[in-house]
């Protein structure tokens, strides 16, 4: 049945996972909602609101009994069955990467990447994300890995290998879009568009230009078929010369219009839109060490974003909030919950035993 509360979609997204002791649910659960509840994201903090200690946590976190590829697996699953049950199509998907300032020798991965926010090069660690786009206002968090001081690029394409592309439209930007990303998502016969460097080089009817030329004689937006010596493939390229900025965006499929290919690109966004809100909102920051605690985290952040996602799907749309207002709703409900608890628990001297005994009328 469709629900607007959380706990429901939160455990049926685990119901593919095996839990050694059902204890062990119960912990990854209540750190998963302790993101929410917690004003300040630490583990000490998840701890004291969850009631449970801040070892116990991180062990759960770096547990390799539950391992974040089951739970990820898992919550794919029910994404994939919300989808065909509500009639949606699972088209986009984005690939892009976020950097999340850290420092300490302990880190795992640690290094200096280029943060868009800062606009500088910072220490930090750096998340490999892919969101699924549906329509407007409906997302979902697909996977998520830390980058590791090897190969970034086999790094997006195992990421794509796991998403098992079918007719999908890959959006890219400029860091990201290469050779290779362009040979994986054609050859899975899916599309891909993604912004380029204007230092790349194409080929316009036998005459080869660098991207930074054109973009000097272009005007509004423009489109051409060209040939990428790079991709070895011809592409449709538009360029876009907006008030703010120009874009130069390369299409693999061209019999698409300019219109259309600027138009999917623009769903680039969302995924700028759930770092957001996982980083304000639910501690995607949050300090913790280890690369498999660091991916472990960042699932259960996911897991809590797609539980909220379906939850403000089936709400009635005068009932529709924002992000930010839905999270605060559900701290609210959190700490009446606890306070009607508190005070049944005045009346009722054990409620354990109470409610056991209603359940042989129920």
């Amino acid at each position: 049945m469709p629900t607007t509360k959380l706990p429901q979609p939160l455990n049926s997204m685990c119901e593919e996972v095996s839990f050694p002791r059902s204890e062990h649910k119960t912990l990854l659960l209540d750190y998963t909602k302790g993101l929410a509840i917690s004003h300040f994201k630490s583990l000490s903090s998840i701890g004291r609101k969850t009631g449970h200690s801040q070892s116990s946590l991180s062990r759960m976190l770096s547990n390799t009994r539950v391992t974040t590829e089951k739970l990820t697996g898992s919550r794919l699953n029910f994404i994939q069955n919300f989808l065909s049950n509500n009639g949606l199509e699972s088209k986009y998907i984005i690939l892009d990467e976020t950097v999340i300032e850290r420092y300490g020798s302990k880190i795992e991965n640690l290094g200096k990447y280029y943060s868009s926010t800062a606009e500088k090069v910072i220490n930090s660690i750096s998340l490999i994300s892919s969101v699924l786009y549906v329509k407007n206002g409906l997302f979902f968090p697909l996977i998520t890995k830390e980058r590791t001081k090897g190969d970034f690029t086999g790094q997006l394409i195992s990421i794509l290998e796991c998403l098992k592309l079918n007719n999908n439209i890959i959006l890219v930007d400029g860091a990201i879009m290469c050779s290779r990303i362009f040979t994986k998502v054609v050859n899975s016969a899916s599309t891909i568009i993604g912004r380029l460097r204007t230092n790349l080089k194409v080929v316009i009817d036998g005459k080869g230009f660098l991207h930074s030329k054109l973009k000097r004689k272009t005007k509004g937006i423009t489109s051409f078929i060209a040939k990428v010596p790079s991709y070895q493939a011809k592409v449709k390229i538009v360029i876009d010369n907006n008030s703010q900025e120009t874009r130069i965006i390369l299409c693999s499929d061209t019999n698409m219009t300019e219109y259309e290919i600027l138009d999917h690109y623009s769903k680039r966004e969302t995924v700028e839109e759930y770092f957001k809100q996982t980083k304000g909102l639910l501690g995607l920051k949050t300090q913790v060490y280890s690369q498999r605690s660091t991916e472990k985290h960042a699932e259960l952040v996911a897991l809590y974003f797609t539980a909220m996602m379906i939850a403000r799907y089936y709400l009635n749309v005068k009932d529709q909030v924002g992000f930010r207002e839905f999270v605060e709703q559900q701290v609210e409900l959190h700490y009446l919950d606890k306070a009607l608890f508190a005070v049944f628990s005045m009346l009722v001297h054990n409620p354990k035993a109470f409610f056991s005994s209603l359940s042989g009328f129920i």
